[in-house]
């Protein structure tokens, strides 16, 4: 829906340094040491309150790290993670939920939260 809001050209990719920015829902051409996604939009479901969250794995798409960001509007509630796999998730990108790490932003606190990878935090929860 970008060219409802931008004339200017719109690539299916960007890189910045080592790091490419694509939305997610197919392998980019380009290869780099870190993939700055959207797509599923992560959320998480700590102590029965559901958070948007960041997911951030290394070893995904190619051996490199993937950063999936959460919806930053109200329409998009995201997906909840906490029992997904790496089939489940829309994006090709995530090769390994197991080894995703959740990071949620605390408002009320003003502070980030790292949490274990999926792989062990689902016990947790």
């Amino acid at each position: 829906m970008l060219g409802a809001v931008w004339d200017g050209p719109a690539p299916p990719s960007v890189r910045v340094g080592d790091t490419v920015v694509c939305h997610g829902h197919e392998v980019p051409d380009t290869e780099a040491d870190r993939y700055v996604v959207g797509h599923d939009h992560p959320t998480i479901t700590i102590e029965g309150q559901r958070r948007p969250c960041y997911l951030v794995g290394s070893d995904q798409l190619r051996g490199a790290t993937v950063v999936m960001l959460p919806s930053f509007n109200t329409l998009n509630a995201g997906v909840e993670v906490n029992q997904m796999r790496a089939t489940d998730f829309q994006s090709p990108l995530v090769t390994d939920a197991d080894g995703l790490e959740p990071v949620v932003w605390d408002e009320s606190g003003r502070e980030t939260l790292r949490f274990p990878v999926l792989g062990e935090f689902r016990e947790m929860l």
